[in-house]
């Protein structure tokens, strides 16, 4: 079986090669490693150069900074064509297993052939910079159509999808890519597709000063997080990108999944479309805290 493992790369020059390495160490699995960089003024084109010329299974592209969303889409769309892929961050280190899990997973999975969706994710298991496991705050929780639309439940790193997938992701309009993990989630739930969460980690998470995503999800870092800024913008850019999902996928959107998108894209009409949004209970956050808020905001009509 090969998989396609999809990067892009942004001055990532420190940890780079362990990445790479753990990726091509991957056991049962033939991989085959695209790179897209965005943009690097150090020595990471350097080290690409090094392992497209040492393996024939290991090649990239340079291009111009699009932003972490965009340039795995464009990564994606250049990629070596295959039936599995998997989205790689530049600083993390994966465990052997990493890819065959997941192959595993989606290959026992197939129930309507290869024109559903299908995604696997797994934990991560957060490390310092010497890969030294941290305490894991964040709960693992079921992932639904309407919790997706407010909130991201997955880390890019650990995902594996099939083409078709794949597919459905390379149609989103490229100039409203958000971040590649969780426009993908969005995306393949949208369509009637099917996630799968796998409770083992097999991802080393590395957190330090330069991840364009982290993993601390505490109350505190959300806050904050959210409050620099416009807030009000960033939360209004769920229901833009939910607009965009009906309009770009209406040919396979299911009746209940277009019905919830409606909810949301349109839950401003009225006081009673508010109100029928909230007491739904389909479309929530699953803090308690953050829900309430987000009930706030719509309540009021100022999403």
């Amino acid at each position: 079986m090969t998989v396609t493992v999809v990067m892009s790369t942004y001055n990532g020059e420190k940890y780079l090669r362990e990445q790479i390495e753990s990726i091509l160490r991957q056991e049962e699995i033939e991989t085959v490693l695209f790179v897209r960089d965005d943009g690097s003024s150090d020595g990471t084109l350097d080290i690409l150069r090094e392992y497209a010329a040492k393996y024939q299974n290991v090649s990239f592209s340079a291009g111009d900074n699009l932003g972490v969303g965009r340039s795995f889409q464009e990564a994606l769309r250049t990629a070596p064509r295959s039936t599995y892929y998997a989205f790689a961050d530049q600083d993390d280190v994966w465990l052997p297993r990493k890819l065959i899990a997941g192959i595993n997973v989606l290959e026992s999975s197939k129930c309507n052939g290869i024109e559903t969706p299908l995604l696997y994710t797994c934990r991560t298991i957060p490390a310092d910079n010497e890969l030294r496991p941290l305490k894991e705050e964040k709960n693992y929780i079921g992932i639904t159509f309407g919790s997706s639309l407010l909130e991201n439940h997955a880390s890019g790193c650990t995902f594996v999808f099939n083409s078709r997938a794949a597919e459905l992701f390379l149609r989103f309009p490229h100039e409203q890519i958000c971040i590649h993990d969780w426009d993908l989630l969005r995306i393949v739930l949208a369509a009637g597709g099917k996630v799968f969460q796998d409770e083992n980690g097999y991802v080393l998470y590395r957190q330090h000063g330069s991840n364009a995503v982290g993993a601390d999800v505490s109350k505190k870092h959300r806050a904050g997080k959210m409050l620099r800024g416009d807030p009000l913008q960033k939360l209004r850019g769920r229901l833009v990108f939910a607009d965009h999902l009906r309009k770009t996928y209406a040919d396979v959107i299911p009746e209940d999944n277009l019905r919830i998108l409606d909810s949301l894209c349109d839950y401003n009409k009225s006081f009673s479309s508010r109100m029928a949004l909230i007491r739904s209970g389909e479309i929530a956050r699953t803090d308690r805290t953050d829900d309430m808020i987000f009930k706030i905001l719509f309540l009021f009509g100022l999403l």
